[in-house]
């Protein structure tokens, strides 16, 4: 019988991410997958530091399985890191933690420390009902209140469920950001002889001369590159080899692909028929 999942490690790949042009977001009838890039190469540690993203990307791609495990690594530093699945939120908010837990949440809130909301994801939300994920943000929308300002809110989805407009205004409404705030310490921090004061009267002047930019930034998960599938293809077959040692080689053979298929989906990635074995062969 073939391994489970679970039994796999997961394969750190370095995946990466670009983000989508914030401009194209006046209507929901716009493609988000149409928009252009405006940054690329951002990596995970780039992403923790902001304070409210979206990230896009298509089913199987392994988007779910990357925010679980960044959430796990913050956990690890012991931090204050939350994994929920958006679809449980609405109905039942207190079971929806896969990565920390409501005790743990509510004490973040009084702590006045940083913490990090990884939500997934937007079009699972909306498998009942196209209502459940407006409602699910609310309501974490109301919990979050007291923090919002120190918590990173990342959310995640297909990309052809977002919504440009309306799930942009609905996201921003329910997790307001002060960046005025930070800018204010950044000014003040540069030059001490600033007071809190004059830094807001520079703010307001910055404010003047540019258009206010959306609080969410919008990234899409970068696919695979050749590097990437050739060190899942490597790593994947050791943890195969290392558990099918002793196996003969017609049993091997016969529980090669549910194996692989194990790896993968430890990772969250769904290829296609052949695609990790033709790489390794290419890549060898």
């Amino acid at each position: 019988m073939g391994r489970e999942a679970d039994d796999f490690e997961f394969v750190q790949l370095e995946r990466t991410f670009h983000e989508l042009s914030r401009q194209e977001r006046d209507s929901d009838e716009h493609g988000i997958a149409e928009t252009f890039h405006v940054r690329g190469n951002l990596t995970w540690s780039d992403i923790l530091k902001d304070y409210r993203t979206v990230i896009l990307s298509e089913a199987g791609s392994g988007k779910t399985e990357e925010i679980r495990q960044a959430a796990k690594r913050l956990r690890a530093e012991g931090k204050a890191a939350f994994f929920l699945r958006l679809e449980h939120v609405a109905s039942n908010f207190d079971d929806a933690f896969e990565a920390g837990s409501i005790e743990e949440f509510e004490t973040w809130l009084k702590s006045g420390d940083e913490g990090w909301l990884f939500l997934d994801s937007i079009d699972e939300a909306r498998l009942k009902s196209p209502l459940d994920f407006a409602s699910a943000v609310r309501k974490l929308g109301t919990r979050v209140k007291v923090a919002v300002q120190r918590a990173h809110v990342i959310i995640t989805g297909r990309t052809h469920a977002w919504r440009a407009k309306s799930d942009a205004q609905l996201c921003e409404s329910q997790f307001p950001f002060r960046a005025s705030t930070q800018t204010i310490s950044k000014i003040v921090d540069e030059d001490p002889a600033e007071d809190s004061v004059d830094a807001e009267q520079k703010l307001s002047a910055t404010r003047t001369e540019r258009p206010v930019e959306p609080i969410f930034k919008i990234v899409a998960l970068d696919d695979l590159d050749r590097d990437q599938i050739k060190r899942f293809a490597w790593r994947s077959r050791r943890q195969v080899s290392t558990y099918t040692r002793g196996a003969n080689q017609k049993r091997l053979a016969h529980e090669a692909g549910t194996r692989i298929a194990a790896a993968l989906k430890m990772n969250g990635i769904v290829p296609l028929s052949g695609t990790v074995e033709s790489q390794r062969d290419k890549t060898a």
